[in-house]
């Protein structure tokens, strides 16, 4: 073909653009690499095949080079802006296509008709389709007009206006009235509480059966007994004052001439004493019709009514007053039965010491010093008989009692622990106490051991 190029031809200008190449002159711009040569391969031999073959094989190594060149690539900033935002389109034309398929749903609300396939319940207000109705998604849960989604369920001492807003898996329920403490927490009205024959178990994080008589306690409302409201002492349920324990049962303890066979079945409150196998007063005492209890028989003087008047003293009533025998005389001298004047006789067995200003350590070497004890009521009983000697006294209070805290337990010094009806209140932490007079009866009140008060101490003949 008259247009086809010799070899000789197509070498030689070969041969020139690859040494203008590798000058890589700025005057070598204007030269036309890209243009096609028109080879005759008809024409050429194996070792002018292979010239060609190599020239080739030279511009694609060139090629490489210019290609690993840094001006010609890509910086890796600009490759991972370009993958990010590929990603945020990708996954907005997702949330997009996900809106268009819930959208095209009607979700319904509460207690409406649904079926699971063409009528669906709102998930977002926890609703699940449960017999063909629309309903909370498990029984935790309650339906909330006011919040128009279904809410977790209230937990213990919440408030609540119906038993289906309380959680009932742990046992509660609404309460609508209060009820005193049922603790922990104290109840109050419209609160999610437990029934009254449980308590709440801040462990197990329900209700539980409250416990029964000997059993291991905190607080009171953890003990019960059908009928009769237990205490918690020492860290055991105990029946309260007004009982004693038959067989780990609670029983009414016992009045006036009731058979009885220990001091505990009597009515303590009412100074009774297990005599002969009855509930009586002791000696020194009478059963007062009025105020349903012992009091100390009357001494000279005291108005009376037959029976009344102490006859180990010499006395009997006699026109309505406690006199002595037309033999006899009075004489409240008592040397021959305390040890000096500043002793008063008590009880025809005791004598009691009343006075000073010390500290508690203070008044109890005081008391042994003298061969006596500081004052102590451990029973019921006794402290009623205290009180009643101590009434008839002129500031005969804020007196230092035998009482001490021991291992977090208030013991009287001959080791019984102190009654919780004998406290002024509730809420007790000093170490010592003194017994102080509040609206004409007397009480414990815990005071600091270092504080100054009256001494009270007791010698027995």
């Amino acid at each position: 073909m008259s247009g086809d190029k010799s070899f000789t031809e197509i070498r030689a200008e070969i041969s020139k653009k690859s040494e203008v190449w590798s000058k890589e002159s700025e005057n070598d711009k204007d030269l036309d690499y890209s243009k096609k040569q028109k080879i005759n391969l008809k024409q050429l031999n194996n070792k002018e095949e292979h010239y060609l073959v190599n020239e080739y094989a030279l511009k694609q190594d060139k090629f490489k080079l210019l290609n690993n060149n840094s001006k010609f690539k890509i910086p890796l900033w600009a490759t991972i802006l370009f993958t990010a935002l590929g990603l945020v389109l990708l996954l907005g034309a997702l949330a997009a296509i996900l809106v268009s398929i819930f959208s095209s749903h009607n979700f319904l609300s509460y207690n409406s008709k649904c079926d699971n396939s063409t009528r669906f319940c709102d998930p977002v207000k926890n609703l699940k389709c449960v017999d063909g109705l629309c309903a909370c998604a498990n029984s935790n849960f309650y339906w909330s007009s006011s919040n128009t989604t279904c809410i977790y369920k209230h937990f213990y001492a919440s408030s609540c206006s119906s038993t289906s807003e309380c959680l009932e898996s742990s046992g509660l329920y609404c309460a609508a009235t209060a009820s005193g403490c049922n603790c922990p927490a104290t109840s109050v009205s419209n609160m999610c509480d437990c029934p009254s024959t449980m308590y709440f178990d801040e462990t197990k994080k329900t209700c539980v059966t409250k416990l029964s008589v000997g059993s291991t306690c905190t607080f009171d409302k953890q003990c019960s007994q059908v009928d009769v409201p237990l205490v918690c002492t020492s860290n055991l349920c105990s029946c309260p004052s007004t009982h004693y324990n038959s067989n780990s049962n609670c029983v009414a303890k016992l009045g006036l001439d009731k058979t009885c066979s220990s001091d505990s079945q009597c009515d303590d409150s009412k100074l009774l004493k297990c005599l002969s196998s009855k509930c009586s007063c002791q000696t020194g005492y009478y059963y007062d019709s009025n105020l349903i209890k012992c009091s100390l028989l009357k001494s000279y003087g005291v108005s009376c009514l037959s029976n009344q008047c102490d006859s180990t003293k010499g006395l009997s009533c006699s026109g309505s007053i406690c006199v002595c025998s037309s033999s006899a005389f009075w004489s409240s001298y008592n040397k021959d039965i305390c040890p000096d004047n500043s002793w008063t006789a008590y009880q025809n067995t005791a004598c009691l010491y009343l006075g000073g200003s010390k500290n508690q350590t203070e008044a109890n070497t005081f008391c042994e010093n003298n061969s006596a004890s500081m004052c102590t009521a451990a029973t019921t009983s006794d402290f009623e008989l205290l009180q009643q000697f101590l009434a008839s006294k002129n500031n005969a209070d804020n007196l230092w009692m035998g009482v001490s805290k021991t291992s977090g337990t208030y013991k009287w010094q001959d080791g019984t622990s102190v009654s919780s009806s004998m406290w002024c209140s509730n809420s007790i932490s000093n170490n010592c106490a003194r017994l102080e007079r509040k609206n004409g009866a007397y009480c414990l009140k815990d005071k600091q051991c270092s504080d100054n008060n009256k001494i009270c101490c007791i010698k027995y003949n």
